[in-house]
């Protein structure tokens, strides 16, 4: 089966074949960075996301009948292991990533529209983000351009509009945003001030490089 673009830089089609798109191997390169080999899970690649010709965020839909270890590994990588008697003296490692927890607002609004149980990584301006539905054998890795977790939860919302315009923005509205060169560019809408003391609107495109 050869591959099959379904939409601005989505691509669907054989497992292996996804599989051997850049796009693909660099995430699975950064999972395996952080203690994550995906492949020894039992993936099948269902669809890919990329950012060769898009200015979306890249990544990749998979399935996998172990999810729920999937999940239960994400979960143990996002809380701080501590000391459990007093001399213990071991250097634990912190949280690699943040589960957004819907009991409250601040992950509530972060896993609003994710699909089974959301974990981001921490810190860094570029950040994974793991989508994991273990009540169907689903998922969704992809890497978001502007993360803003800082800590187990704990998130910087001065850099959410930056995430909210180019990760979710051109997620939904694929067409308003493209590449140019090794950056991209999407849609401007703002006020000016006239000389003469009034405000007008203007409507044109603005970059990130």
């Amino acid at each position: 089966m050869t591959l099959k673009q379904v939409g601005p830089g989505q691509w669907e089609g054989d497992s292996n074949e996804l599989l051997a798109i850049k796009d693909v191997r660099q995430i699975l390169t950064r999972l395996k960075k952080l203690g994550i080999d995906l492949l020894c899970y039992d993936i099948t690649f269902t669809k890919v996301y990329s950012q060769q010709t898009y200015a979306q965020p890249y990544g990749f839909d998979f399935k996998s009948p172990r999810m729920n270890d999937l999940v239960s590994i994400a979960s143990h990588m996002s809380h701080r292991q501590h000391a459990l008697s007093f001399d213990d003296f071991n250097d634990y490692e912190p949280a690699v990533f943040n589960e957004d927890d819907k009991t409250n607002t601040e992950g509530f609004i972060s896993g609003g529209v994710t699909k089974g149980r959301g974990f981001r990584q921490i810190g860094g301006l570029s950040a994974l983000h793991l989508e994991l539905d273990a009540a169907n054998d689903t998922g969704n890795i992809h890497v978001d351009s502007h993360g803003y977790v800082t800590g187990e939860g704990v998130y910087d919302w001065s850099r959410s509009g930056e995430h909210g315009y180019w990760d979710l923005g051109s997620y939904y509205l694929p067409s308003l945003y493209g590449k140019l060169g090794d950056g991209r560019v999407g849609p401007m809408v703002r006020p000016i001030r006239t000389p003469e003391g009034g405000t007008r609107w203007i409507i044109g495109l603005m970059g990130e490089f």
